[in-house]
This record gives structure tokens, sequence and C-alpha cells, in this order.
């Protein structure tokens, strides 16, 4: 549901940056501005004194019921979009621009006058943002917090403000000395992250035969899908036909070997999508046993299956392990 409410509402204005604007302006160092701008025209907007975006280059204002889905904010500021509003003084005194955008964090004005020394006091909802009888520097930009979007404000919430503008610091509404307009502006949503694309893979890789003879291999697992961790069953199993024991190197606990469990290991938790994960294990080759006809085996099947839940076997063939003569 649509809400509408003031900026003042929405939460204190970072009025310290604005009332120290002309002693900034002095410390910011011409050299250093001009690297900036350099660097923001690159990209297509231009910087306040305090490096801050203003909206001469930004996307054109579009109302709530004219939007597309598309018509949304990032923090890439080409994504935001400008309302610009422009008032005269009479008397030939010039012109005052507000300039308002939202951010996914900030709703921000800036203050222009056409001859760049009009400023010398702004009011928004009665509340002084500036005042002062020197002229501010230009833009004089204001910024007021939003929260966090979804919760603290929704797509399209209005914000109206009441905006005083004077070409003295005074209490005065003479002739061409005060201004006095109002603003609506509707939020611009914040886009949609999509989510993750990936793909399901698997592969394994030898790592070395350490000290004890355990042959110690990776397992390197990724899912399409999140697969739920099930108490009652498990979410990967190894068929480890031929060996006389295991150590488990991954900080995992795999249960079940020989016999009396099929000769499998079993791994109970949840896989997330798009995780890579590392299962990473030693097997003892059981050379020992003995093959149909009853001779040792030249070889010990020591992995026939890597099994993942409703992924199936991921192995493509056993890993042997050739025994000693």
């Amino acid at each position: 549901m649509k809400k509408t409410f003031t900026s003042s509402f929405l939460g204190l204005a970072i009025s310290g940056l604005l009332l120290a604007s002309c002693s900034q302006m002095a410390s910011y160092e011409n050299e250093d501005l001009a690297l900036e701008q350099a660097r923001a025209d690159k990209e297509g907007f231009t910087l306040s004194p305090f490096g801050s975006v203003i909206g001469l280059n930004l996307k054109e204002y579009i109302e709530c019921e004219d939007r597309t889905v598309d018509d949304c904010i990032t923090d890439d500021p080409i994504t935001w979009y400008v309302q610009s509003t422009t008032s005269s003084f009479t008397s030939n005194q010039g012109d005052i621009t507000v300039e308002i955008f939202n951010t996914p964090t900030h709703l921000n004005y800036s203050f222009t006058s056409s001859t760049g020394d009009k400023i010398k006091k702004v009011t928004i909802n009665d509340v002084d943002i500036y005042a002062s009888n020197q002229p501010s520097a230009e833009p004089l930009i204001h910024s007021v917090p939003l929260g966090e979007y979804n919760v603290d404000w929704f797509a399209c919430d209005e914000v109206t403000d009441k905006i005083e503008v004077k070409r003295v610091n005074s209490s005065g509404i003479g002739d061409g000395q005060y201004l006095l307009f109002n603003t609506s502006y509707d939020l611009l949503p914040v886009c949609e992250v999509p989510e993750e694309e990936c793909t399901l893979s698997f592969d394994k890789k030898f790592i070395e035969i350490d000290e004890d003879g355990y042959y110690i291999y990776e397992f390197h697992f990724t899912s399409d899908t999140e697969i739920l961790d099930d108490e009652n069953s498990w979410e990967v199993q190894l068929t480890v036909p031929q060996i006389s024991g295991f150590k488990a190197l991954d900080g995992r606990t795999y249960k079940g070997e020989g016999e009396d469990d099929e000769n499998v290991l079993r791994w109970d938790g949840q896989i997330d999508a798009c995780v890579p994960y590392t299962f990473k294990l030693g097997f003892l080759p059981n050379c020992s046993l003995n093959d149909e006809d009853g001779k040792k085996v030249k070889k010990a099947i020591i992995v026939s299956t890597f099994n993942v839940k409703s992924k199936g076997n991921r192995l493509g063939g056993p890993i042997s392990i050739d025994c000693p003569e």
C-alpha cells in the first residue's frame, strides 16, 4: 500500500554537512575536485564539492503509475532517477532549481541558483537545513536516510515537502527575496537481485598416499539446487567395496563401513545450491580379498559410486588401486 509522508518523517537530515558547506568547500583542494570530476565525467555524471552525485545526467523521473518493472535503482548512479523543479524569484532575481532523487539508502536534494550565489536560507517542512549570511556553496546537498527497503519504505511511497528558499538569511518574505513551493516524489524501488545461476558439477582428485598407506582423494561437488538435510536419510553416500579402513579429513562424520553396513560411507547434512563442497577422505585398500577363482585380487576397488541424493552417482567409474604381487 502506498504511503505519503514528508522527508522530515523519514529521518534526521545530515545538517552538519550542510551547515559546514562553506568551510568544507574551502578545504576541498581544487586539484582534488578536478581529479574527481575527471573520473566522474567518464561515468556520465557530475560531482558536487562533496563528491556527491547530482542529477545532471541521471535518468528523468517517472511517475509511479507510468513505471515498468525495469524502472528500479541500484547502488550504481546511472540507475537513479531525478525530478527537477525550478522556481523564479520576482524582480528578475534569478531562479532556484531543486533536484530530488533517491538511492537505495537515501533521499537526496540538490539546490542550485541560476547565478550561483542566491541561496542563503533553505527550509524544508519548517526545518532550516541552511541559514547563513554567506551564500551556500552550490550545489547545496541535503540527504535524508531512508532505512531498509521493503521494511522502512516501499516502492512508490510518496514524499511531499514544503520548500522555502531565501536570498537573505532572514524571516522576511518580501518581493524578490522569498520562494515557496511544494514537491511530491514517489520513491523508486530497489532492483531485485536475480538468483544466482549455477550448474551441477563434480570432479575427483587424487592427492597422495600418506605414511599409513591411505590413498587420499578429494571429491568436489556443486549442486544446482538446494538439498535439504533429512534426519532419516543420507545426502551423500560412497560405496567402498574393498577397503579395510578410511579417514575423514574434511571434518565431517561418516557412518557405515564393512559388510554390516553394505560397504558404504554415508554423510548427513544440507547442501546449498551454487556452493562448492569438498569431501576429503583417505581409503586403505583391502588387498587380502580373493577373487571368484580364489586368487588374491590384483586390484582393490576402493570407491565404486559417489551418490548424492536426487542427483545420482556422480563418479562415472570406479576408483581402483593396484595391489602388490
